[in-house]
């Protein structure tokens, strides 16, 4: 090997690793979800979904409150600080996981008073350990990442993710496969994974001081990313019991099979999403608006026509994937796929100007822009799914997504035009 090569490697593992460990998260999690798709058939994978969407709502509000202020906050402590202040952050993630574990074993507990149809009450306790299992290792995992431990971030992702795969290949060849093991066998890997994690956490401190003031000022910075992921669970939420209530269970199941396969894009987006920011801050403070908007120009050609293309190929032969991937069952369903194909590739172009915007320090009008296509999307949903069925589910979402994009365009221009004023 050139030592050329060898020197390119060595200077960017950082990035090597976080991008190996992406592809190896998404891969496994593409997999597995085909898996528990399979094993469980439509309906109960529908039901399986709904639970889920617990899960994404307890996450998008520890992303927002703990790990994206981490994230931020945390490479500007000095070595002084450094054991404090992610010894406070440590407690504000046991405080999260154990309010996480109370809230879903109450709410799932109280939910076949409210929803007898669902049949999900029977799962309070095996969700509520997911909830605090997989939150932690999700939140331990970003930390190795910005304590600079990749490669150990890595090796709790195989465990946790790789675990938890081979669990349900198990599972699979027996006849206990059903949601509660599946839940279950989720927990045990996340759990074994956060045991590793913990023997490399590096030195941490608890200050009561120190965790006001981290708390605080986590707040100041996470009050508006809290708005915007309370805002979209709660349309994602809305959006899927509308589905299961005016057409099934079921039919929430095959969405949610289609959005698994277009998944397949979250490995390009999610390794943007670690790249571009750094990038486009280093630009802008090094060109100003011209560099940054010549940068973000440059990601949206490239992601978008990487888009294009992943677009065409699943797009193009829904039927085909669908069959390949889950058998005949969800073979009705698979015009979902062509509808999803055009909304992500539509939906790509928030990623450029979000981060444009964040970059300027401007995130209200990413909760604006949110706000507006929310409520659009919400009014618009039942009369949709009651009148033209998933395909009107489909268009609501189509619809959403250019105005979306429309609306942060027009912010980020303005940001911009602002900017030559000043």
């Amino acid at each position: 090997m050139p030592t050329t090569l060898i020197n390119w490697l060595k200077h960017h593992s950082h990035l090597n690793w976080t991008l190996a460990d992406q592809v190896m998260v998404s891969g496994v999690n593409f997999f597995t979800n085909i898996l528990i798709a399979r094993f469980l058939g439509l309906e109960d994978f529908g039901r399986f979904s709904l639970l889920w969407l617990l899960i994404l709502f307890i996450n998008s509000l520890q992303i927002a409150l703990i790990i994206s202020p981490m994230q931020s906050i945390g490479s500007q402590q000095s070595d002084k600080a450094v054991p404090s202040y992610y010894g406070a952050v440590l407690a504000q993630q046991l405080i999260a996981g154990t309010l996480s574990f109370l809230f879903i074993y109450l709410f799932i507990s109280a939910s076949g008073h409210f929803f007898p149809r669902w049949q999900i009450n029977e799962f309070a306790l095996p969700l509520a350990a997911v909830a605090f299992a997989f939150q932690t290792q999700d939140f331990l995992r970003r930390y190795l990442m910005v304590r600079g431990k990749v490669s150990w971030m890595f090796v709790n992702d195989i465990i946790s993710y790789g675990g938890q795969l081979a669990g349900l290949l198990c599972l699979s060849q027996t006849d206990f496969f059903s949601i509660t093991t599946v839940l279950w066998t989720i927990s045990l890997t996340s759990t074994a994974a956060i045991g590793v994690a913990l023997l490399t956490l590096g030195t941490v401190v608890w200050q009561l001081s120190v965790f006001k003031q981290v708390t605080v000022r986590h707040w100041h910075f996470a009050k508006w990313l809290l708005s915007s992921a309370l805002l979209e669970r709660l349309k994602d939420s809305l959006i899927n019991i509308i589905i299961a209530t005016v057409l099934s269970v079921a039919a929430v199941g095959a969405l949610k099979a289609c959005q698994n396969i277009i998944g397949v894009t979250h490995v390009l987006l999610l390794a943007l999403q670690n790249i571009v920011p750094v990038k486009a801050g280093q630009y802008y403070r090094e060109g100003g608006n011209r560099l940054l908007s010549v940068y973000l120009r440059k990601v949206a050609l490239f992601g978008g026509g990487l888009m294009i293309g992943i677009a065409l190929i699943l797009g193009g032969l829904p039927a085909f994937w669908i069959e390949l991937f889950y058998g005949d069952e969800f073979i009705t369903y698979s015009y979902l796929l062509s509808w999803l194909a055009i909304i992500y590739v539509i939906g790509f172009f928030k990623l450029p100007l979000g981060i444009g915007l964040r970059v300027k320090e401007f995130t209200r009008p990413i909760f604006s822009s949110l706000f507006w296509t929310s409520l659009l999307q919400i009014l618009s949903i039942y009369p949709l799914a009651l009148y033209f069925g998933l395909h009107g589910v489909m268009l609501g979402g189509l619809l959403a997504a250019i105005v979306q994009v429309a609306l942060l365009l027009s912010f980020y221009k303005s940001v911009m035009d602002y900017a030559k004023t000043t």
